[in-house]
C-alpha cells in the first residue's frame, strides 16, 4: 500500500485477548502474568513476613483483582493450561501471593504455601471458570442430559415495558390472629410452598375458595432445582390458577422471602418471576383483585402446613418432572467437587514426586502412607527435629543425631544417640494439609 509492504504479524491483540498464529494463547498468558507480577511488586512493599497488610486483605485483594486479571476470558483461552511451561509460570505467581498470604518466608515450596494460603491452583482455577462461561453459553451441563436445559435469565429487551409492569406490595402474617382478617366471604386464600429433600423437589399449590371447597395442585421438579426455584414455581402455578379459575379477589401466601423479595423488583430478569408478573397484570387487566403476602413457616397455621406436606409429597411422586431446569450453582457446585479432587489427586502425585504438575492419567497414583516424603534419601537422619521439643532440646537432639561417628574403635554411644532420637522422630504431619482441600 503507497509502495509500503504489509507484513503479516504473529499475533496481534482484540478485546483484550492477544491471538497468535496457531491459537495456543502463550503470549495472551505470558502478558496477563506479567500484568499480575506488576501489581505484586508494588504490593510486596507493604507485605514483609513479620509486618504489614493482614492476610485477610491480601487474600482479598487476590481474589478481586489478580484473579480476574488473569482468568478474564478463560473460556477462550484455557486450553493453554494444558502447556508445562504455561502452568509453570501462573504456579510460580500464585506463589508469591500464597507466601505473602502466610507471611511465609520465600523459601517455602509452591505446594505447602498454596495449600497453607487455602488458594485453588490457578490452572484449576482457569478451567472452572472456562467450564462454567461454557455452560452459560451452551446451556448444557456435563453432569446431566442434554435435554435439561439451563435454567437462563431472560434478556432486558423481552422484559415487559416499565409501564406494564405491576407494582406488588408484600404483608406480612406471623400468627393466626394476623391470618384471621383474610377469612371474609369473598377472599381465595392460596397458600405456596416449596421442598427439596434428599435431592427429591416438589411444589404444591392449595387453595380455599369462600364456599369451602379447597383446590390442590402438586408439581414435582427435577432433582437439580433449587427450593428457591420451587417456590417461585409455586407461586407462578399459584397465580394460573387464579387466571384460569377466573378468580376475582385471592390473596397468595408464601412462606419465602427471597421469592417474594424477586417478586417486587419490577426488573428482574428471572423467567419465572417474570412470568408472574405478565399472569399479575392479565389478572388486574381483566379487573380482578390478586394480593401477595408472607406468612412465617412452621408456626401451625392451616394453609401453610397444608400447603408443606403437600409439597413434601409432590417431591416423591414417581412421575416425570413438571419443570426440568437446572441453575447455575448446580452445575457450579459438582464443578467444584470435581476442582478438589483434581487438586487433591495433584497434592497426592507431587508428595510423592516434589513436583506440582498434573499426574499422568496412565500412571497410577501413589498410596498415601502420612510420611514427610522429604525424608526419602536420607540416611544420618539428621534432619530430622522433635518439633513437639523446646528450641534449645531440638539444637541437642539435632547436634547428637550428627555424631554418628565412633569417637573410638567399639564405641557405640554414638549410635544409641542416634536411636534416641529416632524415638522421639515426629513425621510431619501432610494430612492436616489435605484436610484444608477438604474442608473448602
Amino acid at each position: 500500500m503507497n509502495n509500503t509492504p504489509i507484513t503479516f504479524s504473529e499475533h496481534f491483540k482484540l478485546l483484550g485477548i492477544i491471538m497468535d498464529q496457531n491459537l495456543t494463547f502463550v503470549q495472551h498468558s505470558e502478558y496477563a502474568i506479567k500484568k499480575a507480577q506488576n501489581i505484586f511488586k508494588r504490593l510486596c512493599i507493604f507485605i514483609k513476613p513479620t509486618w504489614g497488610i493482614q492476610s485477610e486483605n491480601v487474600k482479598i485483594i487476590y481474589r478481586q483483582v489478580i484473579e480476574p486479571i488473569v482468568t478474564y476470558a478463560a473460556e477462550i483461552w484455557h486450553t493453554a493450561t494444558n502447556l508445562i511451561k504455561v502452568r509453570d509460570a501462573l504456579l510460580s505467581l500464585q506463589r508469591g501471593f500464597a507466601i505473602k498470604i502466610i507471611h511465609g518466608f520465600r523459601t517455602l515450596p509452591t505446594i505447602g504455601s498454596i495449600a497453607l494460603a487455602g488458594l485453588t491452583p490457578l490452572p484449576l482455577r482457569i478451567k472452572e471458570i472456562a467450564s462454567s462461561e461454557h455452560t452459560k453459553r451452551t446451556k448444557v451441563t456435563k453432569y446431566l442430559p442434554e435435554d435439561i436445559l439451563y435454567d437462563k435469565r431472560i434478556p432486558v429487551e423481552d422484559l415487559m415495558h416499565p409501564a406494564k409492569r405491576p407494582e406488588i406490595k408484600i404483608t406480612e402474617v406471623f400468627t393466626q390472629d394476623d391470618l384471621d382478617p383474610f377469612y371474609t366471604a369473598d377472599m381465595n386464600r392460596v397458600f405456596t410452598d416449596g421442598s427439596k429433600h434428599d435431592e427429591a423437589v416438589g411444589a404444591a399449590v392449595v387453595i380455599y375458595h369462600p364456599d369451602g371447597s379447597e383446590t390442590s395442585k402438586k408439581y414435582k421438579l427435577h432433582s437439580s432445582c433449587t427450593v428457591f426455584q420451587a417456590e417461585c414455581l409455586a407461586i407462578e402455578q399459584a397465580c394460573q390458577l387464579c387466571l384460569s379459575l377466573g378468580l376475582e379477589k385471592s390473596t397468595v401466601f408464601s412462606d419465602s422471602k427471597s421469592a417474594l423479595n424477586e417478586l417486587m423488583n419490577r426488573s428482574s430478569t428471572n423467567a419465572i418471576i417474570s412470568n408472574v408478573q405478565k399472569i399479575v397484570a392479565n389478572i388486574n387487566e381483566q379487573g380482578h383483585q390478586i394480593h401477595f403476602s408472607w406468612i412465617k413457616a412452621h408456626q401451625g397455621l392451616l394453609g401453610n402446613e397444608a400447603a408443606d406436606a403437600a409439597a413434601k409429597h409432590a417431591a416423591t411422586l414417581h412421575k416425570q418432572p413438571d419443570f426440568s431446569k437446572f441453575p447455575l450453582s448446580y452445575h457450579l457446585k459438582n464443578l467444584r467437587k470435581d476442582t478438589i479432587a483434581t487438586h487433591e489427586q495433584i497434592y497426592l502425585f507431587n508428595c510423592e514426586n516434589h513436583r506440582l504438575d498434573e499426574p499422568d492419567p496412565r500412571r497410577p497414583l501413589p498410596e498415601f502412607s502420612g510420611e514427610d516424603p522429604r525424608r526419602k534419601g536420607h540416611k544420618n537422619n539428621s534432619h530430622v527435629v522433635d518439633f513437639s521439643a523446646k528450641p534449645t532440646q531440638r539444637l541437642k537432639l539435632k547436634t547428637a543425631s550428627q555424631s554418628r561417628r565412633p569417637d573410638k574403635p567399639g564405641d557405640v554411644s554414638g549410635t544409641k544417640i542416634g536411636q534416641q532420637v529416632r524415638a522421639v522422630q515426629v513425621s510431619y504431619s501432610w494430612e492436616k494439609t489435605i484436610d484444608i482441600f477438604k474442608a473448602k
